[in-house]
């Protein structure tokens, strides 16, 4: 009974720690997701910002060019 309540694992050596694992495994399992996600979406805006310089810089060469946007 004594290795019991010494299991750091577990949490049945103290009372009200089970919120605290079961906080703490939403937090590790959503970290990387919350990652990879926020790099997604950074590359997506790089991109939208990417396609905006040069639609601009297209229609400053030839105002006749339409936007890509509009087409």
């Amino acid at each position: 009974m004594l290795t019991t309540l010494a299991c750091s694992v577990c949490g049945a050596g103290q009372d009200g720690t089970e919120w605290a694992y079961l906080a703490m495994t939403g937090v590790v399992s959503l970290t990387p997701l919350a990652m990879i996600g926020g790099v997604a979406f950074w590359l997506y805006r790089a991109s939208k910002r990417r396609e905006a310089e040069d639609a601009a810089r297209a229609e400053a060469l030839d105002p006749r060019v339409a936007p890509t946007s509009l087409r």
